[in-house]
């Protein structure tokens, strides 16, 4: 008994650690997503206005990565060189690209620390449904007076181990929500920025690449990674591993 509420107890402990790291790090892709979604939102908006043409952007726009580009300028340096509106975008998604990555190394991280507590604590928790299962078909089976008292104990129990799943899943889960509307949002941007003079163009190129170098998702030892159909598979397994005893 005592050892049941001590491997229970260091689990919680664990449990709740994880769950608080993986919700800040769902937190900062949110404001990276709120951020790419007011940048969508502001370059509609000027597009909506005005639909500048490929010539009027290359000579709006610095810096120039033609050498062309920069010799049609030669006349127009007496104009003075200010931070235009698109230029300023342009930062902010460099910025925001930055934070992304970094956010995924975190990620990363945490992925390879938790690795083996996520091994573990899916054994344990499918053992705990196994024995809670056998407990309850028991409870169901035997003729007392407090039979109902035990089925609804052991059916207590059966929530409670499914609710430390979702506890675990439902983070992970919402970070590759996010992940999906980064993508999505990007992937907008980039319909918007058509002309290669434009400075968003360059630093979308390279937030798209690095969306697809940082494909990352929270994995159990890279066997399986972890969503909302990890409930179902978890609690199928246990169903499965309790029908095979009982055939033993």
């Amino acid at each position: 008994m005592i050892a049941n509420v001590t491997v229970y107890g260091s689990l919680g402990i664990m449990t709740l650690h994880f769950v608080l790291v993986t919700l800040h790090i769902n937190s900062s892709f949110e404001v990276i997503n709120k951020c790419l979604a007011d940048i969508l939102s502001e370059i509609s908006r000027e597009t909506s206005n005005h639909n500048p043409n490929r010539n009027e952007i290359s000579l709006s726009y610095i810096p120039i990565t033609s050498i062309n580009k920069a010799i049609d300028l030669l006349g127009n340096m007496e104009r003075d060189i200010k931070m235009t509106p698109r230029m300023k975008l342009a930062r902010q998604i460099s910025a925001l690209s930055n934070g992304f990555v970094r956010t995924c190394e975190v990620m990363r991280d945490l992925n390879d620390t938790e690795n083996i507590f996520l091994l573990v604590h899916v054994v344990v928790i499918t053992m705990y449904l196994v024995i809670t299962l056998n407990n309850l078909i028991q409870a169901a089976c035997c003729i007392t007076d407090l039979k109902y008292v035990l089925i609804a104990t052991e059916c207590v129990w059966f929530a409670c181990h499914t609710l430390r799943i979702v506890l675990i899943v439902q983070p992970c889960h919402r970070i590759q929500e996010e992940l999906s509307q980064t993508k999505m949002l990007v992937a907008r941007i980039m319909c918007e920025v058509i002309h290669e003079a434009d400075p968003l163009f360059d630093e979308m190129d390279n937030f798209f690449k690095l969306l697809h170098l940082n494909d990352v998702s929270i994995s159990v030892m890279g066997i399986f990674s972890l969503g909302r159909s990890t409930i179902s598979t978890i609690i199928g397994g246990a169903t499965t591993l309790y029908v095979v005893l009982l055939e033993l």
